[in-house]
């Protein structure tokens, strides 16, 4: 009888060669469905983990993810796909708990950089130069953001930093065209576009459009301010981590020890007033 070979161990991170699967499978199957680029999707799953309220799941975002009207060849290909997501999923799960001041395994957000430019030297970043870094990124970002719209603006209430970082976040945003008519959908580049799906859209999808198109009044983002916004991306996403456990955390109330009546018997037996025993104040 042959010997029974255990099942082979998936790898604990997600690797170059599954994101180099995961980003061809979003260019064939789900760009053409209105779905969205690697680059988004990155950007959706970590607003997910990170935001405040009830997590959003990520069945909730596979609409997002496919576009609304996308339909699989088979199921062993929808597990393939589902499987892919997740390691992406976890492996950002994995990565924000990490500080970046004092670890290197940290979120780096997957986005498209210019062939031109090196990203470790910000001399080569020419502030002439017109790629959108993180725009796809701020995108998919901002679809998760508008899922728990009241729950994100509660916490940028209470926290002027959190404030500042999403708002760093929605000026990464691409600009809209001059044609647009801002609904729900942005054009990332000329090969792709992202949509939300009609099904899944939020109560109040106006609020949601202010949200994503705001950006567009401000002055548009040097490429320098961009690559130095992506580069502060990974202590975003541990910051809010953070406060997401934070919030998660349960705190009981202090409660005061049940003490006597003024006026009733001390319980320590004297026989006196408990303000005239233990209750008095120059006793404690």
């Amino acid at each position: 009888m042959p010997a029974i070979q255990p099942p082979t161990p998936k790898p604990a991170t997600f690797d170059d060669a599954a994101i180099e699967r995961l980003e061809m499978l979003l260019i064939q199957q789900a760009l053409p469905a209105g779905g969205l680029p690697l680059e988004a999707v990155h950007g959706l799953f970590s607003a997910a983990i990170v935001g405040p309220g009830e997590t959003v799941m990520p069945g909730e975002l596979l609409p997002y993810v496919w576009g609304q009207d996308h339909e699989w060849e088979s199921v062993e290909a929808a597990q393939d796909a589902l499987d892919l997501l997740m390691g992406l999923w976890n492996d950002i799960a994995r990565r924000v708990v990490n500080d970046p001041e004092t670890e290197r395994d940290v979120a780096v957000p997957l986005v498209a950089l210019p062939t031109d430019i090196d990203e470790s030297d910000p001399d080569s970043w020419n502030d002439d130069h017109d790629f959108p870094v993180g725009a796809a990124w701020a995108v998919g970002f901002m679809i998760a953001f508008g899922l728990r719209e009241d729950e994100w603006e509660a916490r940028i209430a209470q926290n002027e930093q959190i404030s500042e970082d999403i708002n760093d976040i929605f000026a990464l945003l691409p600009e809209p065209e001059e044609d647009d008519e801002h609904t729900h959908a942005d054009s990332l580049d000329a090969a792709a576009t992202v949509q939300l799906a009609p099904d899944d859209e939020p109560e109040d999808p106006d609020s949601v459009d202010e949200a994503l198109f705001d950006a567009a009044d401000a002055e548009p983002l040097t490429f320098r301010e961009r690559m130095e916004i992506v580069g502060e991306l990974p202590y975003i996403l541990h910051d809010l981590n953070l406060q997401r456990l934070h919030e998660a955390t349960p705190r009981t109330p202090a409660r005061r020890e049940e003490t006597p009546g003024r006026n009733e018997l001390c319980p320590c037996g004297s026989g006196k007033k408990f303000k005239r025993c233990h209750g008095a104040p120059t006793l404690h």
